[in-house]
């Protein structure tokens, strides 16, 4: 198991400051997508055929339940920078993959929410699903 390093790193500065709205209508998957293309130049797809008012097509694509082909399954605590966290929100009393974050060290993650904003938070204060790791950094 990888130990979680004290703090986020530097980087995440680079973020830290855009508002939600600025990254559109699905501000935590358009925050994977931006951090994918400045930091590892890769491109991913907008999916625009999710619903605009929900995460819950993003975390569904990654987790492979969709075009999720491009991401594997980490290994619990194997996680490392630029993997993707599928997270769980409750719905109705129901735990449901609606919520996608990027890891940003072991034991941190970089998100964004339409309320807040961008923000680091360390891993263990979400209720994770899984984490996903590009097929490109495997």
């Amino acid at each position: 198991m990888r130990r979680a390093q004290d703090g986020p790193p530097a980087w995440c500065e680079d973020y830290l400051l855009l508002m939600a709205g600025s990254l559109g209508p699905r501000p935590c998957w358009e925050l994977v997508r931006r951090v994918y293309q400045e930091r590892l130049g890769i491109d991913l797809p907008t999916h625009g055929e999710v619903d605009h008012r929900t995460s819950v097509g993003c975390a569904e694509t990654i987790a492979g339940e969709r075009d999720g082909q491009d991401w594997v399954p980490v290994e619990p605590g194997q996680e490392c920078e630029h993997d993707v966290a599928i997270v769980l929100r409750i719905v109705r009393g129901e735990a449901i993959p609606a919520h996608v974050g990027i890891i940003a060290a072991p034991g941190w993650m970089l998100h964004a929410e339409e309320d807040r904003g961008v923000s680091v938070v360390r891993l263990r204060e979400m209720l994770i699903d899984s984490i996903r790791r590009h097929k490109s950094q495997a």
